[in-house]
Parts: structure tokens; C-alpha cells; sequence
């Protein structure tokens, strides 16, 4: 996990006051409301005709504030107690999309639209997914975290809370003398583990993978020895920048969920592969070198990331011609640079909270070094892959 200016006090993009989330609050009608980022507060298209989260924050957070508002803090806005949270833009079936604006590079998402709890039954299940008969084996409760840890939790951390991220895995190699962790992963159900697929390609001194680690030195993290390894049929390894850099680990005992062992969900809504998500905060964990000629870190870290333009992305990587920037990756990072994943963190999932559940949306895959200005990191994308996800969680 790249963090430089580690002599300097870190300032990560969007940190928000987060002391005054969930707390209650009286909206500007008088009534009961909970106080939350703008992005995860419904507002109909009659109140407030909004195409983009910057313009919420400043009209909404302006006129509802519900927190610090010192100009270097997000605003929190008093959202109705009563509503779901659920984020999506309104025009889900693909009319109107967000164009592009070529001056920033920023795109605007459209209006806040609310899918109700009552449909969703835990989890965001797409009509398409019934068709697959491995839907079930996904987990109907995924991607949550103590509530106590995600109100503590702000932009700019580096040691990740101790139970932030349940789902995190390492995969452990013998390398003819002992154990090396190379790589991260991500737990998906009681049997698999997704991962890069150039972590696991032709790596047959692939051993075991490990969850429930926080600190390398400390006890209580279980070791689970693999089954078998499902890398994409369309991945061939071409140095590093390969597309389709994704791939499955079965586990072949059965994971037993506790409260630092659990599973994260997957974005199988249709939706979510059509949404754009450009400018959204997410977070990367691992436990990968924090600098690229430093050893790997004995901690979990964690940073968060903006997600950077596809467009924006391909123009960096243009001349590197063997590092494809496609539909089957998505890309974050710092125009500055000095924040990123890193050597070790491969694998390792790009992730963000909404509706109170976190999903994965990336796995680390290639980047120019780490933290190289100008350079974003590259993800695999894993809406793209749920149809193959699922085949494969037999």
C-alpha cells in the first residue's frame, strides 16, 4: 500500500467529519432525519433537479448542513429517517447517461434514486442472476462492518481499524524455505476467494489462503488450503497489464463466518456495470510494500481513492501499448499521485459502501510502479465478470 509524505499529515481526497453520521438530526420541514453524505440521501427530481453529487453537496449540505462544513470537510445533510439508502442514478435502463466533460474529466452522475429494502432482501439481487442456479451459493448478508468502526472510519487512515475489512485474504506461496504472502484476495462465499489472475496463473507453489489477519504478528488468523484455482479463459499472461485479470479460488473446507472472518458483496446487479462511477471515493486494503523498494507491510493499511475517468486512464497508459485499458478494468488513483496499492497488494479488492454493505467493484491488477504521478491505478472490473463469477461458484 503506496503512501508517501509519511513525514507529512496525510490529506486523502473527500475527508468528512463522519463523527456526525447516523446521528439525528430535524430536516427543513420539521421532520426526523439521520444525518449522512449526500450521496446516500434520496432527493426527488421535483425538489431538487440535480445532475451531479458536487451540486447536492453544495445546494443540499448548504441549505440541510448537518456537520462541519469548514470548507475541507464534506458536508452531512439530514436525510428523511425513513428512507433507503441504496445508491443508483434514475435512468437505470440507459436512457440519457452522463456524458463526459472534457475540460475536467469529471462525469457528472445523475439524480439520487432510491431502490427500496423491501426489494432488495439483503442484498441487491438482480431478476437475471435467478437464471443462474449458483445465485444461491452468494451470501444473503455481505459486506458489513461494526457500526462502531464505520463511524470512526475517515478519508486519510493508513493502519486499517481491526475489523474493518473481514473479507480481506492473503494467499501464501512456499518459495522452497517458508511461506511469502505476494498477494491479497477477497472472500466471496464460504468456498471461494476472488483474486487476480496473475496472482494464481501457473503458480503452483500456491499453498493455502489466509483470513481473519489483521497483524502478521498476531494470532487467530485461519489458514484454509485450496481446492482448486479458476483462472479466465480469456487471460493470457503478457507481462503485467493483461485484461481479463481475474480469477477464483475454491477453498476446500468450509469457511465458518465470524466477526473477523466475513464475506463481501458483489455488484450482480446489472446496474452496476452500467453505472458510471468516475469521481466516487473507494477504498483499497492490503498489506502490500509501502513503498516499491520496501518490504511488505506487517499491518493491514488501507487508503482511499478516487475513481478516475476511462477515458483519463487510457490517455495516461497510451504509451504503454501493452497495457490495455478496456471495459474490463476501471481505474483510481491521485493525479499527484503518492497514494496507491503496491507490490503485495495484488488481488486485493477496490471497494465502496453503499446502502450500509460494501462491494467489491475492482481487483488490483497493474499500475506503473506505484504511485507514479499521473498514473492511476488499474483494477479488473468485477461487474464485467458476474455472469463467469457465478458459473464458477459451483
Amino acid at each position: 500500500m503506496q503512501i508517501f509524505q509519511q513525514f507529512r499529515p496525510q490529506t486523502f481526497l473527500g475527508v468528512t467529519d463522519l463523527s456526525y453520521e447516523f446521528q439525528s438530526c430535524l430536516t427543513s420541514e420539521g421532520q426526523p432525519g439521520i444525518c449522512k453524505l449526500p450521496e446516500f440521501c434520496s432527493w426527488s427530481s421535483t425538489r431538487h433537479p440535480l445532475t451531479d453529487l458536487e451540486a447536492t453537496r453544495e445546494t443540499v449540505g448548504g441549505r440541510y448542513n448537518c456537520g462541519s462544513t469548514d470548507g475541507q470537510h464534506q458536508r452531512m445533510v439530514c436525510c428523511p429517517s425513513d428512507e433507503s439508502t441504496v445508491l443508483f442514478p434514475d435512468n437505470i435502463d440507459g436512457d440519457n447517461q452522463p456524458e463526459s466533460n472534457t475540460q475536467n474529466d469529471t462525469v457528472a452522475m445523475s439524480r439520487i434514486a432510491v431502490i427500496e429494502d423491501s426489494s432488495v432482501d439483503n442484498h441487491i439481487w438482480p431478476d437475471e442472476s435467478t437464471n443462474n442456479i449458483n445465485w444461491p451459493r452468494l451470501p444473503r448478508q455481505c459486506g458489513k462492518v461494526p457500526i462502531d468502526i464505520m463511524r470512526a472510519r475517515i478519508a486519510g487512515g493508513v493502519v486499517a481499524p481491526k475489523g474493518a475489512w473481514p473479507w480481506m485474504a492473503r494467499l501464501g506461496y512456499y518459495d522452497g524455505i517458508g511461506i511469502t504472502y505476494n498477494c491479497g484476495g477477497v472472500l466471496i462465499t464460504k468456498h471461494h476467494v476472488l483474486t487476480a489472475a496473475h496472482c494464481v496463473y501457473n503458480r503452483r507453489n500456491l499453498i493455502f489462503v489466509r483470513l481473519g489477519e489483521h497483524g502478521t504478528t498476531e494470532y487467530g488468523p485461519q489458514d484454509y488450503y485450496i481446492e482448486r484455482v479458476i483462472v479466465h479463459q480469456s487471460y493470457v499472461k503478457n507481462g503485467r497489464g493483461s485484461s481479463y485479470d481475474i480469477a477464483i479460488i475454491r477453498i476446500s473446507d468450509f469457511i465458518p463466518y465470524t466477526s473477523d472472518i466475513q464475506p463481501i458483496c458483489l455488484p450482480i446487479d446489472s446496474r452496476w456495470h452500467s453505472l458510471d462511477i468516475t469521481g466516487i471515493s473507494a477504498y483499497v486494503a492490503g498489506w502490500g510494500s509501502t513503498s516499491y523498494y520496501e518490504p511488505a507491510s506487517s499491518v493491514l493499511m488501507e487508503v482511499q481513492l478516487p475513481v478516475v475517468s476511462q477515458s483519463k486512464c487510457a490517455r495516461a497508459y497510451r504509451s504503454h501499448s501493452r497495457l490495455q485499458i478496456d471495459e474490463t478494468v476501471l481505474c483510481a488513483g491521485l493525479e499527484k499521485g503518492g497514494k496507491d496499492a503496491c507490490r503485495g497488494d495484488s488481488g486485493g479488492p477496490l471497494m465502496f459502501q453503499t446502502g450500509g454493505k460494501y462491494f467489491v467493484l475492482g481487483l488490483v491488477s497493474f499500475g506503473v510502479r506505484c504511485a507514479t504521478p499521473g498514473f492511476p491505478g488499474v483494477y479488473s472490473r468485477v461487474s464485467v465478470f458476474i455472469d463467469w463469477i457465478l458459473k464458477n461458484i459451483s
